[in-house]
């Protein structure tokens, strides 16, 4: 006779014979989601010194370029542009690295 009141009952375990039970015991180490993807890689992005700084000049550069506040020589698509193209390219590489 089996006694019922030794059998631990866990969540999310399998029962490949009748009297032995087995847990999935794989790792999961993704840091993002389809639904966290974009917002947590943004955040991991502009946590870094030279981001911040390049979003903080083009940001000054579209209120130079559009507002009377100030006269800005350069277009804003010059560091819009190439701060664009670094985090796509960061953001990709951070991507294909989490899918491994």
């Amino acid at each position: 006779t089996t006694e019922a009141w030794r059998w631990l009952k866990v969540r999310g375990c399998v029962s490949k014979e009748a009297n032995f039970v087995s847990c999935d015991n794989s790792i999961k180490t993704s840091k993002y989601n389809a639904f966290t993807f974009l917002p947590r890689s943004l955040f991991e992005q502009f946590r870094r010194t030279a981001n911040q700084y390049f979003l903080v000049i083009s940001i000054l550069m579209v209120l130079g370029t559009y507002t009377s506040l100030f006269y800005s020589p350069l277009t804003p698509y010059s560091t819009i542009a190439p701060l664009s193209f670094i985090l796509g390219v960061t953001m990709a590489k951070e991507g294909v690295e989490d899918m491994k």
